[in-house]
């Protein structure tokens, strides 16, 4: 039997059959193939790569290789989900958005109608919101290509940043045109390539303040066979209105092979903190759609989509949008890896820097909608009689607003009720304007040294004291407001009082508080303030 087979390359089981349920053995490329009753070809062994499902079409599919990890595809052949080194990932096969990540340190469920993503992460740095992308792919789409709405965050004042992105595919044409951007946008790039004899060109504009509609790019060409609309949304809220920094693109890059990798420039003048978004474009003249993208270290893979014109030579646009937020020490190119089928493949990519972002402070949190759930930032213990009861300092910019909770009781070195006090980066200046109710008592004062938070009564130990305080768009330079509702202890009655403040200064935002007692010291061991963010 051994001498028998010796001499065989391919070898099917049941031996010799040529259709229905078999085993294909192939010694010369070393496959292992397998079909159905049907005849279909439904799994694959290879050196390369383990694959099951419809892969004659190919249609609906698990596949397993080195280099793309383990992909999941529907019936209409778009990638559903992944799972690599990197993580896993899934996605909405109808919109290309990434709907769910699990990274190491992130998770991240996308609201696919809106902007009410769930973000749980770990990170010790500060990170970004994560952007609303929205795609959508065009047959034959004449001189138009439309970026398709995509959702707005609910910042007050509306001050996001839409970046969109346009691009086009001829196969077997070599065309040069122009584009015009949409109403409103400023255009950053316009490239057009045709490394081989076929025609890939791409375009990008950004506005500020945006409203998120859909937005049409008008091109010179009018004989496209597939075209591909971005759009990004980057919220802001921050201190300053995100806006465009700069732009860098890559020369086309041509390839017949099966797989790419090819670097991205960073642009210009990017620093710590900036945004970067990432666009790849790629057109395939009579090969197949890509079958994976590598997200490079540090970037969230936001989304990719897929326009297919049907052969024969079947024709194909894809484009994929990466995010990342630039830390201290940026390389100076990113890679990025595509797997795709055989055909003749041009790309074109560009990655756009934006800078003053909203950014929400790092650490273990969860956020919605880009918000940070109410998190704990500081806390103090008393442990000996002070006069001062905290004094948080160095609080990030990265929350919409803060509340101080703080309590304590009297230490008696003073016979009398005494104010507590607040005041906002050391200022003891008469910069604050502040209005107090205790038990029905009104006492306003305008241009005064502090923001009365309480009254603590020095004539017993023991008295207590406690307060609740929101201050309001701390960060900002506008609408900054305190208020507050706390009780205090006498000696035979319990004390209610509500505060309202205003500190007057219009060039910083609030990034120290400074909480104690007028006069002697009052507050006694024990006393605590705890400072939160959301």
């Amino acid at each position: 039997m051994r001498s028998t087979l010796a001499g065989i390359r391919v070898l099917v089981l049941p031996f010799g059959a040529q259709a229905g349920t078999r085993i294909v053995l192939n010694g010369l490329d070393g496959t292992i193939k397998f079909y159905d009753e049907t005849d279909a070809w439904v799994g694959l062994l290879s050196p390369d790569e383990w694959a099951i499902g419809d892969l004659d079409t190919p249609g609906a599919r698990v596949t397993l290789d080195p280099s793309g990890g383990l992909r999941v595809r529907d019936a209409n052949d778009v990638l559903a989900s992944t799972l690599d080194t990197q993580g896993y990932t899934l996605r909405d096969t109808s919109t290309g958005l990434v709907v769910a990540e699990i990274r190491p340190g992130h998770i991240r469920l996308v609201d696919p109608d809106g902007t009410d993503d769930i973000e749980l992460t770990t990170e010790s740095a500060g990170s970004m919101p994560n952007p609303a992308y929205r795609s959508a792919p065009e047959a034959s789409p004449g001189t138009s290509i439309v970026a398709p709405l995509a959702p707005v965050f609910t910042t007050t004042p509306a001050d996001d940043l839409s970046v969109i992105h346009a691009a086009a595919w001829k196969a077997n044409t070599v065309q040069a045109g122009t584009w015009t951007p949409p109403a409103g946008f400023t255009e950053r790039l316009d490239e057009d390539t045709s490394p081989d004899d076929s025609t890939l060109a791409v375009s990008v504009a950004t506005k500020d303040a945006t409203t998120g509609a859909a937005a049409t790019f008008v091109s010179s060409q009018s004989n496209w066979q597939q075209g591909i609309g971005s759009h990004v949304v980057i919220r802001g809220g921050g201190p300053v209105s995100p806006s465009f920094l700069s732009e860098s693109h890559t020369a086309s890059v041509f390839s017949t092979g099966g797989t790419m990798t090819f670097l991205l420039a960073k642009p210009p003048s990017v620093v710590q903190g900036n945004i970067l978004l990432a666009f790849v474009s790629m057109g395939n003249d009579g090969g197949s759609v890509p079958t994976g993208w590598t997200t490079p270290d540090g970037w969230v893979f936001l989304g990719a989509n897929v326009g297919i014109t049907v052969g024969p030579p079947m024709s194909t646009l894809a484009v994929g949008v990466w995010a990342k937020l630039a830390t201290a020490s940026e390389p100076s190119t990113y890679s990025v890896t595509i797997n795709m089928g055989v055909g003749r493949k041009t790309f074109e990519a560009c990655i756009v820097a934006v800078q003053d972002a909203f950014l929400v402070e790092g650490g273990a949190h969860i956020r919605i909608a880009g918000h940070p759930i109410r998190r704990l930032l500081d806390q103090v213990e008393l442990q000996s009689a002070a006069a001062q009861l905290c004094d948080f300092t160095d609080i990030a910019p990265g929350f919409d607003h803060l509340e101080l909770v703080f309590t304590g009781t009297s230490d008696r070195s003073a016979d009398a009720l005494r104010e507590v006090q607040m005041r906002f980066n050391g200022d003891t200046g008469a910069n604050y304007n502040m209005q107090i109710n205790r038990d029905n008592v009104l006492t306003q004062l305008m241009s005064t040294t502090r923001i009365t938070a309480g009254a603590i009564d020095g004539a017993v130990a023991g008295h207590h004291v406690g307060n609740v305080i929101q201050i309001f768009n701390y960060a900002k330079l506008e609408n900054r407001m305190v208020l507050g509702n706390g009780l205090h202890t006498l000696t035979s009655q319990l004390v209610e009082e509500t505060m309202r403040g205003q500190w007057g200064n219009t060039t910083d935002p609030i990034n120290e508080i400074t909480v104690g007692s007028v006069g002697p010291t009052l507050f006694d061991a024990g006393s605590r303030a705890w400072l939160y963010g959301y």
